[in-house]
């Protein structure tokens, strides 16, 4: 995946995503939609499609319906990726690694459109193996590799989880502190747990109990088991 900085870089994009696809598929690129933004309407950009014979299909002005299951899966991956980093308390200046991990998880899930197989089982020929996923901004401790470490230093350092590395059998992680991110396979997963983004780690609760289920079952307790227990033990469960 190509995460643009700038909207011109959508033509070095484009020949780069060309090159890979005809590569990996043997199949050439026939039509491409897209609304009228600059960077598509760029000399540059028309002279790539025309030197290779790509039919270019163009919305009418602000009508993006017309490009509609483009920007139908725009809003899913936006909303899957501003719900992974709302979940662990992600901050928000790390919207571009979420938008990265919800496109990898998309293209490993299953669609109507493709009969209920995956975009990577069509696209590779192969199911995808999904044993490597982790929480999305959960914590992690990476191992150190620092070559020549002394007897007591310190053989994990925490870290954040990001997705995977494209590319490689890796990890991508995070050091909050440094704001420096890092590759490692090496790696163990506290999925309950978030980054605090302050001095220590704050473990997700799954589910709280509501004040009148905790009444009830006290009630319930002292109904029907404070009677048939011992007095000494009776006054332990009480709390007295």
């Amino acid at each position: 995946m190509y995460m643009l900085k700038s909207k011109d870089q959508a033509t070095a994009a484009l020949s780069m995503f060309k090159a890979e696809a005809e590569n990996s598929v043997g199949e050439k690129i026939k039509v491409l939609r897209s609304d009228r933004g600059g960077e598509f309407l760029s000399g540059v950009f028309a002279g790539i499609c025309e030197t290779a014979g790509i039919r270019r299909q163009l919305t009418a002005p602000y009508t993006p319906q017309q490009n509609g299951v483009v920007e139908r899966r725009n809003r899913t991956v936006v909303e899957m990726a501003r719900t992974m980093m709302k979940s662990m308390n992600v901050p928000g200046k790390y919207w571009g690694e979420a938008v990265r991990h919800a496109i990898y998880l998309l293209n490993r899930l299953p669609t109507k459109a493709l009969q209920e197989k995956t975009p990577y089982e069509c696209w590779v020929g192969r199911r995808p193996h999904l044993g490597h996923l982790k929480v999305f901004g959960c914590l992690a401790h990476m191992k150190i590799t620092t070559p020549h470490l002394k007897k007591l230093d310190d053989r994990s350092q925490k870290v954040v989880y990001l997705g995977v590395e494209e590319g490689s059998k890796a990890h991508r992680l995070l050091d909050p502190l440094k704001n420096k991110i890092h590759v490692s396979r090496d790696v163990k997963f506290e999925e309950g747990v978030r980054w605090s983004w302050g001095d220590k780690n704050v473990r997700v609760e799954e589910f709280q109990v509501e004040g009148e289920f905790v009444e009830s079952v006290t009630n319930w307790f002292d109904q029907n088991v404070a009677g048939v227990l011992p007095a000494q033990t009776t006054a332990d469960a009480s709390g007295q």
